[in-house]
C-alpha cells in the first residue's frame, strides 16, 4: 500500500514536471549560447579581448586571424598575412593593446596596429600553441615541441629558456609580473617577490610544470 502511495506521488511529480518544460520552458540564462554565423567561417581556437575596450574581441581561427568591434555579434577577417592560415594561439599585450601576438604552425606574427598587419618574429621556426604577456616587454611563448620561448624586448628577439622544457609540447602558458607594494607593507616585499619568481606555467601532456 505504501509503495502505491509512493508510486503514484512519483507520477504525479514526473507529470508536472513534463508539464513545466513543455508549457514553461526554462532559461538557462547567462549559460545560454548562441553559434556566431557572422563573419567567421571556420574553427576557432583561441579568443582575446582588447583591456581598454570590451566590444573589441579577437579570434584565432583556422582560416586566419578576426576582429570583432561589437563585442562579437559580426566579425571580419583582419591581416592578409593570416588569411587562410590556422591561428593557433593569440595574445594581447595588456600594456600596449594594439600590439597582437598570433601563433600559427610555423612561427609567430607580430602586429602593431591592432592585426591590421602582421611581421614575422625572427627565431621560432616551431608551430606556437600558447602565448603569454607580461610587462616590461616580456612575452613567453610555447611551441610544439621545441620547449618555451622569451623574449625581454617585446618580441624583437627570442632565446629558449627552461632546460627542462626544452623538447616538450607548450599547450598553455602565462605571464605573472612582481607588483611592489605601498612602503608601509615593505616587510612582505621579499616574500612577494619570492613568490612571484615563477613568471611562467606550461602545461603538457604528462605534468603540469613551474620554472623558476
Amino acid at each position: 500500500m505504501i509503495m502505491k502511495r509512493y508510486a503514484k506521488r512519483f507520477g504525479l511529480l514526473c507529470s508536472f514536471w513534463v508539464w513545466l518544460c513543455l508549457v514553461h520552458p526554462v532559461s538557462a540564462g547567462l549559460n545560454e549560447w548562441t553559434r556566431i554565423q557572422d563573419g567567421v567561417g571556420s574553427s576557432v581556437s583561441r579568443l582575446a579581448f582588447h583591456p581598454g575596450r570590451p566590444d573589441t574581441l579577437f579570434a584565432g581561427a583556422a582560416s586566419g586571424f578576426y576582429r570583432s568591434e561589437d563585442a562579437g555579434d559580426t566579425w571580419k577577417p583582419s591581416g592578409v598575412e593570416l588569411v587562410d592560415r590556422s591561428v593557433l594561439s593569440i595574445a594581447v599585450d595588456p600594456s600596449r593593446a594594439t600590439r597582437l601576438y598570433a601563433g600559427i604552425n610555423n612561427g609567430l606574427l607580430i602586429s602593431d596596429d591592432g592585426g591590421r598587419q602582421w611581421r614575422t618574429a625572427s627565431g621560432i621556426s616551431s608551430g606556437v600553441l600558447s602565448v603569454g604577456v607580461g610587462s616590461q616587454g616580456n612575452v613567453f611563448v610555447g611551441t610544439f615541441g621545441q620547449g618555451i620561448y622569451l623574449s625581454e624586448d617585446a618580441g624583437e628577439t627570442w632565446r629558449t629558456v627552461g632546460r627542462d622544457t626544452l623538447f616538450d609540447i607548450v599547450f598553455a602558458i602565462a605571464a605573472l609580473e612582481f607588483v611592489e607594494l605601498p612602503s608601509r607593507y615593505c616587510p612582505f616585499n621579499e616574500k612577494l617577490k619570492a613568490a612571484s619568481a615563477v613568471l611562467k606555467v606550461k602545461v603538457t601532456s604528462e605534468a603540469l610544470i613551474t620554472s623558476p
